[in-house]
């Protein structure tokens, strides 16, 4: 199954159940330094301003008030930048395989840094899927660490990427409603939400934006889970967030027939 079909797939609906709070997925960064500068990133990462990787105990605290207040978690993604510069990582995962309230728990890799021993075996566990993406010979180490995987009994998905969708640089683009919500509705990511540091963004790029003081995130699109206090309060603020027809962020990207095929990995 392509990434495109899968983001777009079953996890792209917001579920109430008999009043629950039940979230289909969120991408949650340990850090926003990478080890490739990937001049069309999609999360922008080579172009974030100060970056910095976010401490386990940072990371669990933000955790434990998010479960708190939701009921269920079907999948949570970590990744970076390069999750495996985070040497903290396996407290993290450690954390979260221990969680009733998540279904799985993907990490998401680029290839180029072969983990601590620790952290491989905090992913030996039924619950942990590795998505090991080979961005052509950009990802070293990723045939080495796809045979360390795979004799740890640790569950991966090798995917050797050979082209992108080009998003569009970090730029203002576009101001007109109907054209922002023109990009958000043919946008295949607008389901996948970044939690950085305690804050749940509709998008990584609203992230970006707000962190380099281009663009504050708009009413709605993003949620400071240490404001919530209740699942009556996060579940009337997930409404919100679900029920949004575009985001700031989408005028600072490329229109569908503007997305043209790239190569993988291009370098800066």
């Amino acid at each position: 199954m392509s990434r495109e079909l899968y983001y777009s797939s079953i996890f792209c609906v917001f579920i109430l159940i008999g009043g629950g709070v039940i979230i289909p997925h969120i991408d949650l960064s340990v850090t926003t330094k990478c080890s490739l500068k990937c001049k069309n990133c999609t999360q922008w990462n080579p172009y974030i301003h100060n970056p910095q990787t976010f401490s386990s105990q940072s990371i669990i605290n933000n955790l434990e008030k998010l479960f708190a207040n939701i009921d269920y978690l079907f999948r949570l993604a970590i990744l970076g930048g390069e999750p495996f510069i985070n040497n903290e990582l396996a407290d993290v995962i450690d954390y979260l395989v221990k969680q009733k309230k998540l279904g799985m728990l993907l990490v998401i890799t680029n290839g180029t840094i072969i983990p601590s021993e620790k952290i491989i075996n905090s992913m030996r566990n039924d619950k942990v899927q590795v998505w090991l993406d080979k961005y052509g010979n950009n990802s070293k180490k990723a045939d080495e660490l796809h045979e360390i995987l795979l004799a740890n009994d640790i569950n991966v998905w090798f995917d050797r990427i050979h082209s992108w969708l080009d998003f569009g640089l970090i730029s203002k683009k576009y101001s007109d409603p109907k054209d922002i919500e023109e990009i958000f509705y043919s946008c295949y990511l607008r389901h996948c939400f970044g939690f950085y540091d305690g804050k749940l963004y509709r998008c990584s790029r609203s992230y970006v934006l707000e962190n380099n003081g281009l663009e504050q995130p708009g009413e709605y699109e993003c949620i400071d889970v240490n404001a919530i206090h209740d699942k009556r309060q996060m579940q009337l603020a997930l409404k919100k967030f679900y029920a949004l027809d575009y985001i700031k962020a989408c005028g600072w990207c490329n229109k569908k027939e503007d997305r043209r095929v790239i190569p993988t990995g291009e370098q800066l």
